[in-house]
């Protein structure tokens, strides 16, 4: 697996939006990425909170984007959406660069993170949307995934999510 931190998909507020890049192992095939966003109320929290998830999905083959979004302290909804969104433009915008299929970007989340994983399915309404990130992209996702942060159940829970993945791409012909 190789790790790149700290790369910018976008400025918002006055400040960069960033996200790390975790790639699986060079023997497995890379074919869909899982945008990552961390739990905290939307108050507190970091990307960093999602590397034990991106580390397990990396090995099983997925590319892994952990990424920041801002917290309500520093601007108010529905910006932490519009972040969520600049992040999928971004990585649809640079999918041969991370060696992933456009169209297989998924994303992961727990918490606060479950909540805009979850609503970035939302598309169609300007007020949603941001202008952040890659604008002329696609910020359309195939799969949205809400997990929760109990300790105890997180490796079957990554297993549970990566079988999700697998079916619905094997249903799309994918």
């Amino acid at each position: 697996m190789s790790i790149e931190n700290d790369v910018t998909f976008g400025t918002a507020g006055g400040r960069d939006l960033e996200l790390d890049i975790y790639r699986p192992p060079s023997d497995i095939p890379r074919r869909s990425a899982v945008i990552q966003l961390h739990g905290g109320a939307f108050r507190v929290g970091s990307r960093a909170m999602m590397t034990p998830r991106a580390e397990a999905l990396s090995a099983l083959g997925y590319v892994c984007l952990p990424a920041d979004y801002r917290l309500l302290h520093e601007a108010p909804w529905p910006a932490q959406l519009h972040d969520v969104k600049a992040a999928i433009r971004w990585t649809r915008e640079n999918a041969d660069q991370l060696g992933i299929e456009a169209d297989r970007i998924v994303t992961q989340g727990n918490g606060a993170g479950g909540h805009l994983a979850m609503t970035s399915g939302i598309n169609g309404s300007p007020d949603w949307e941001g202008d952040s990130g890659s604008p002329d992209a696609s910020d359309a996702c195939p799969a949205l995934v809400q997990t929760r942060s109990q300790k105890r159940s997180h490796h079957l829970r990554i297993e549970l999510c990566s079988g999700i993945a697998d079916r619905f791409f094997s249903r799309c012909g994918k």
